[in-house]
């Protein structure tokens, strides 16, 4: 049914209209929110830059001091509006780059500002981003005290041959090594990244990968077929023509199949899980307000989108309703199990239709399962999910533009 495999999340391509910064303060200053929300922080730098990356990052240079501080000002400047008065804040991301580059005065400094600033909710979800390398014991005691309970390590394969290519510190020992101390001492919420389908991998590497995530007590993993970012030390190196869908799906099946026996769960076409709620990004996919903190930080807050592309420079934009709903619907088709209730209530009859019979013939070609308003995707509609996903959207854009 499907030539390729896309890997890429769907999304809507509905047009935003501009809007200005000066108009979003207006919105903060003048309306109240009692409606849970989430702040995204983004911490642009590493001290090692990996060979597949091509994200919003620099190489660590002395700009430590002068980041924090910048973002101190953000979050009092925030945490003055209205509109965060009342607002439940339940659950923080740190992304970047490294949040963990930082220091650990600096890190205490920085969680006591968001303790003190916004209204965290008793529960909240606190997660940060981390290398094995940066995450020291005292960093680790100093911001789990301040809250910090859930991380999230770019692992990529334990396998030395496979770090090495990657670009990461340390051999398949060291990795292993990072995380059973971290284990020890952090008794909250453990998520790592694995890349398969490098060059030359084998499904004793990939097996080795999914092994070892079980035995070292992950919490959940998120896996991605390699994807060769341009301006990557990589996308210059590396014949992409390598690059067979049979062999993505071997590894991928392997993987998936072997974490699957042993306790996880699907939570996301690229996400298993034995133990981690991963609010954050459920709320993202609801379209909850999401305050973006930090140079290259993307999210939105009310109707208004908002990036910030430097420190003095915030692109804002006014989101329609219909982008909104359009968000919300696509998302529904990133997780295991779809209430085909909810889809059926964004569209119109004929739309609806057209949708069902789209997954009706996914269903016939083993991708999905259909049963009392609810859509399950199969193991290897899991392969696909993405394919899927964007199948719906491609199928409701035009629906989406047209309705008032």
């Amino acid at each position: 049914m499907f030539k390729k495999r896309l890997d890429g999340h769907p999304s809507t391509k509905l047009p935003a209209d501009k809007s200005s910064f000066e108009k979003l303060c207006e919105f903060l200053d003048t309306n109240d929110s009692y409606e849970e929300g989430c702040i995204y922080f983004h911490v642009p730098f590493c001290d090692n830059i990996c060979n597949f990356c091509a994200m919003n990052r620099t190489k660590l240079g002395d700009e430590l001091d002068n980041y924090l501080e910048f973002l101190l000002k953000e979050i009092e400047f925030y945490s003055s509006k209205k509109y965060f008065t009342h607002k439940p804040i339940s659950s923080i991301y740190f992304g970047g780059g490294t949040p963990t580059v930082f220091k650990t005065h600096h890190l205490q400094k920085l969680l006591k500002a968001i303790k003190n600033s916004f209204n965290l909710t008793d529960d909240i979800e606190f997660s940060s981003e981390s290398t094995l390398h940066n995450l020291s014991a005292d960093k680790l005691l100093a911001m789990s005290e301040l809250g910090i309970n859930r991380y999230s390590f770019g692992v990529q394969s334990f396998d030395t041959k496979a770090r090495e290519f990657f670009g990461r510190v340390g051999d398949k020992d060291y990795a292993v090594k990072k995380i059973q101390e971290i284990r020890k001492h952090f008794k909250g919420v453990l998520c790592c990244d694995i890349i398969y389908n490098y060059p030359n991998q084998s499904t004793q590497e990939v097996l080795q990968d999914a092994m070892l995530v079980d035995e070292l007590g992950i919490d959940s993993v998120s896996f991605y077929t390699l994807r060769y970012f341009e301006g990557s030390k990589m996308a210059k190196k590396i014949d992409k023509n390598y690059y067979d869908i049979n062999t993505d799906k071997k590894l991928h099946d392997e993987f998936l199949g072997y974490c699957l026996k042993h306790g996880f769960k699907i939570m996301e076409h690229t996400k298993v899980v034995k133990n981690d709620e991963y609010r954050y990004i459920r709320m993202r996919h609801q379209a909850k307000d999401t305050l973006p903190i930090g140079v290259g930080a993307g999210g939105g807050v009310g109707d208004f989108g908002v990036y910030n592309m430097s420190k003095d420079i915030k692109m804002v934009s006014l989101k329609s309703p219909n982008a909104k709903k359009a968000t919300q619907l696509y998302n529904l088709f990133e997780y295991e199990y779809v209430d085909l209730k909810k889809v059926r209530e964004y569209l119109s009859c004929e739309c609806w239709q057209r949708v069902f019979d789209f997954l009706k013939d996914c269903e016939k070609a083993g991708y999905v399962s259909i049963k009392d308003e609810q859509m399950r995707f199969s193991f290897d509609g899991v392969f696909y999910g993405n394919n899927i996903g964007s199948g719906v959207a491609n199928i409701c854009e035009d629906y989406f533009k047209e309705s008032k």
